[in-house]
């Protein structure tokens, strides 16, 4: 499954700071969240989340027009 756009970012857990990949892209009429790990929780800033949103708001506009054509 190729990447096609990857959102990362510092991230704090119980344990330690690391960072927090997520890769994007589209198969099968699905938007694809690929984290690379195991992940429990996050949290995020607003910014953050706006920045995933803008990702997924976009990946599902990629699926509507390829099904519309």
């Amino acid at each position: 499954m190729s990447k096609d756009a990857r959102w990362v970012q510092e991230a704090h857990t119980k344990d330690k700071e690391q960072e927090i990949a997520i890769a994007v892209t589209t198969k099968d009429s699905r938007v694809i969240l690929d984290f690379g790990n195991t992940i429990s929780w996050m949290a995020l800033r607003p910014d953050q989340a706006d920045g995933i949103a803008a990702m997924l708001t976009h990946y599902a506009e990629v699926i509507r027009q390829e099904e519309s054509s």
